[in-house]
């Protein structure tokens, strides 16, 4: 698979990264001629969040197992490659629940 856009952590306004079994085979720039990329596309890594209390309405301060869930394909929907789901101060107990 060949993903055409701005690739600025390689320095390019214009280029290709090539995909190849699920790993970045290459980075290249693109071959100019007859052509330009599409108007605001940038092809940038993903997003690890180190700190997240939930998302899209969702939160993982939860004992609710499909909440939980919720929140972390709304990342996964949105580009964030992983992330490390914080809870709120509370009792070591709810805590514990929670985890």
């Amino acid at each position: 698979m060949e993903i055409r856009g701005a690739v600025p952590t390689a320095g390019l306004t214009d280029g290709v990264v090539t995909v190849e079994d699920g790993v970045v085979a290459s980075v290249t720039p693109t071959d100019t001629s007859g052509s330009s990329r599409a108007s605001g596309t940038v092809i940038l890594p993903g997003l690890l969040d180190i700190h997240c209390h939930g998302g899209g309405g969702h939160s993982f301060a939860t004992t609710d197992q499909a909440e939980a869930l919720a929140a972390a394909a709304w990342h996964a929907a949105a580009g964030t490659t992983g992330v490390i789901a914080s809870l709120v101060t509370a009792a070591p107990r709810d805590l514990l629940r929670q985890v």
